[in-house]
């Protein structure tokens, strides 16, 4: 890598995490993290002081600050060379189409954001605006306007991606951060210390009840990921948003006991190595343990260190002159651990070392190191291997007892086990690819420990694991906007999205590729969205009516051998729309009859009518009355009839009524299953209504003929002398309705 390159990627780096003012300190901190692997050892008149390298050397140097002008130098050097390569990074408009088309899809709902902040920020903390940070489009805007900074009033909303409660260890992003659902400004709400929520030396596997993924790993990263859902349904956009914490130097560096003794035996040749124990440091990166110094006024021994690769380091002592008990029988020296903070931190442990008289010759293994490959699927009890060593000494100064070292066997002590008389290594516990495929162990071979004289030799044992197909795919869904069941409107579709599916596949390679597909029916669809996220749709127009209701299984499978698979099942319910009139059933005619003279409010009849739709808004109906007489009224709820007045037959015999029965009754707007607004018109039918007035023998007969008002007629003379002639013949009338009008 060139300088140029090296030196780009340092300041940007600063300049996106660093919040230091002063660019002199600015330029300080970058120039020192560039050179400091070159410097492995720094010697001064009192301390011996190892940093980290694979290579053990002694250099002896002074450092200085680089001052600001020749900093501002080099981000020229650096600005220019962006510069030349921006020019030149254009792709050809015929590949950019094509990349769009491939990619269309994703992009209609798929944002991603990523920041970058200090841990253990003071809060409420402004994070970022997730419209403006993810460059969204608001089309009920304009499609060349962004969200943010718009003028007229966005519908857009934002809201976390929920995931259920369901497991006590699981992370949830509503408990460190807020979100404004309608501006879309993010907040932290929560100090967020990154040494609690990425341990040292703990890498976070990812939580499929989680909503917000903690990820670390053996170096410095440390990320919080999280999803926005952005709304309407028609607009749906998931931003992914990523927050890396930046470690600052508030831990100092730790050893478990502030004092210790190590023997090491008078014999010990030149070059013998001594283990010593190590720090610990919650910090990472420059801000974890950078190097160790010996306190000593002694000129026997000499401190090195050697990375392991889970970035710890191995503090040794190394014997550079020969020991003498009869002249000195004990040392006493200081270890300090320093971290590479500015300023630094520090701490220390005092050391005791005992001369010991005991055999001169250390074990030797037969090997410089060891290595073994495993399946992930061997069971505990199963021999890794064996390590030998010999000793050049005889009889009980020749007997070796093997252990782990005690870095090994506080870390993996619980994997692995050895034999401490044959050398067998032995598997404890089942291993577990996806937790770690690695493991670097250091063997010791000592004496007998009855023995005086007590040596030992260590070897490196590595042991890598190979995956195996032992994890079936795990299926999660999510429903917008409720959180257990599905729901779609009937007569709206095709292509509306019912909910969102999340695959995911511990193993790797093609044990850890996987299918996932809708089964039996044809009537739902998934499409992909990210590797591992799938939009299921509809593929008709549904009826409620027909069906309310329908069973979903999903099916995914891997395609490791044997394939594993595994499936979810859930039911999507029709939401219903007033899209049937209410009926009055087989009847096209209501006949009612009331007596003449009833009093006024009497019942005259109920006229009924039923609704199809199941809503209660839809299937709950009101009755209104057309009446040109104004005589009748009828109840909105019930449909009963009544008078309001008392009615006379013979005035008027029969009335003509219209009733128009109307559902809907709730709102013009309803709220669907997706939350939007839908417009439902309201639906009538109308049936006629005849009332007969029943007659009331309520009038007396009246004589039409001779003339009521005087009772006289005229006789003939000849009639009158003749006996049983016809006078005359008297003729009445009564107004009334059929027996009630017969005169006699």
């Amino acid at each position: 890598m060139h300088l140029k390159e090296l030196l780009r990627i340092l300041l940007i780096g600063s300049e996106k995490q660093s919040n230091v003012k002063s660019p002199s300190k600015l330029n300080y901190k970058i120039i020192l993290f560039l050179f400091a692997s070159l410097f492995v050892i720094v010697h001064s008149s009192d301390y011996k002081a190892a940093r980290r390298s694979t290579k053990i050397q002694r250099l002896e140097t002074n450092f200085r600050g680089v001052d600001a002008p020749h900093f501002n130098q080099l981000n020229r050097a650096v600005n220019d060379n962006l510069k030349k390569t921006s020019s030149t990074g254009k792709k050809n408009k015929q590949q950019v189409n094509k990349d769009k088309m491939l990619y269309n899809d994703s992009e209609k709902i798929n944002k991603a954001i990523e920041y970058t902040i200090n841990e253990e920020n003071k809060v409420p903390y402004y994070l970022g605006n997730v419209p403006r940070d993810a460059q969204l489009t608001d089309p009920t805007i304009s499609s060349s306007k962004a969200v943010h900074g718009s003028t007229t009033q966005s519908l857009l909303r934002y809201h976390f991606r929920p995931v259920p409660r369901t497991f006590s260890k699981s992370y949830h992003v509503e408990d460190y951060f807020k979100l404004n659902a309608t501006t879309g400004d993010l907040y932290i709400f929560v100090v967020l210390d990154r040494d609690e929520l990425c341990p040292l030396h703990n890498e976070r596997p990812a939580s499929l009840a989680s909503s917000l993924i903690i990820s670390s790993t053996r170096s410095s990263s440390c990320s919080l990921t999280f999803d926005v859902v952005v709304k309407p349904i028609d607009y749906i956009k998931i931003v992914k948003i990523t927050v890396n914490l930046l470690d600052l130097n508030d831990n100092a560096p730790r050893f478990q006991k502030n004092r210790t003794t190590i023997e090491v035996a008078e014999s010990s040749s030149l070059g013998y190595f001594i283990h010593l124990p190590s720090a610990e440091d919650h910090d990472t990166g420059i801000n974890g343990i950078q190097e160790y110094q010996l306190v000593s006024a002694y000129n026997e021994f000499e401190l090195v260190a050697a990375d392991q690769i889970d970035d710890s380091i191995d503090v040794l002592l190394k014997l550079v002159s020969k020991l003498d008990r009869e002249v000195c029988d004990h040392y006493e020296v200081t270890l300090i651990a320093i971290d590479g903070g500015r300023p630094a931190k520090s701490g220390f442990i005092d050391i005791e070392i005992k001369v010991i008289d005991s055999n001169d010759n250390p074990p030797v293994f037969e090997k410089s190191s060891y290595s073994v490959t495993v399946l992930e699927s061997t069971l505990p009890g199963t021999t890794l291997l064996t390590v030998h060593a010999t000793d050049k000494d005889v009889g009980a100064n020749a007997h070796i007892t093997y252990l782990l070292s005690p870095n090994s066997d506080h870390a993996y002590g619980d994997v692995f086990q050895i034999n401490g008389h044959s050398g067998e290594i032995l598997i404890m516990k089942p291993l577990d690819y996806e937790t770690n495929r690695y493991y670097r162990l250091t063997v010791l071979a000592k004496n007998d420990d009855n023995l005086v004289h007590l040596l030992t030799s260590t070897v490196t044992v590595e042991v890598f694991v190979e995956d195996v197909n032992d994890n079936p795919p795990v299926i999660s869904v999510n429903f917008w906007p409720h959180r257990t069941h599905a729901e779609v409107m009937e007569n709206i579709g095709p292509d509306v999205f019912v909910a969102l599916i999340t695959v995911k596949d511990a193993d790797s390679g093609k044990s850890g590729a996987f299918t996932c597909s809708v089964e039996g029916t044809a009537l739902f669809r998934l499409v992909p969205v990210y590797s591992q996220e799938f939009k299921l749709l509809t593929n008709q127009v549904f009826d409620r009516e027909e069906q309310d209701l329908h069973s979903l299984m999903i099916i995914s499978s891997d395609e490791g051998t044997p394939s594993l698979s595994s499936s979810l099942s859930f039911i999507v319910y029709i939401f219903d729309l007033n899209d049937n009139s209410p009926m009055f059933g087989k009847q096209k005619n209501y006949y009612f009859s009331i007596l003449e003279n009833s009093p006024a409010d009497a019942v005259v009849g109920f006229v009924s009518a039923t609704d199809d739709d199941s809503s209660p808004e839809f299937k709950t109906i009101e009755y209104f009355l057309h009446d040109p007489s104004e005589c009748f009224q009828i109840n909105k709820r019930t449909g009963e009839v009544r008078s309001l007045v008392s009615f006379d037959r013979e005035s008027t015999a029969v009335y003509k009524l219209i009733v128009t029965a109307e559902n809907n009754l709730m709102s013009d707007n309803s709220f669907t299953a997706t939350g939007l607004k839908h417009r439902s018109k309201k639906l009538s039918a109308s049936v006629n209504v005849t009332v007969s007035i029943s007659d009331v023998n309520d009038n007396a007969p009246v004589f039409v003929f001779p003339n009521i008002s005087f009772y006289e007629v005229e006789v003939a003379k000849n009639v009158a002398n003749s006996v049983g002639s016809v006078v005359a013949r008297v003729q009445a009338v009564d107004p009334d309705d059929g027996k009630n009008a017969a005169v006699r």
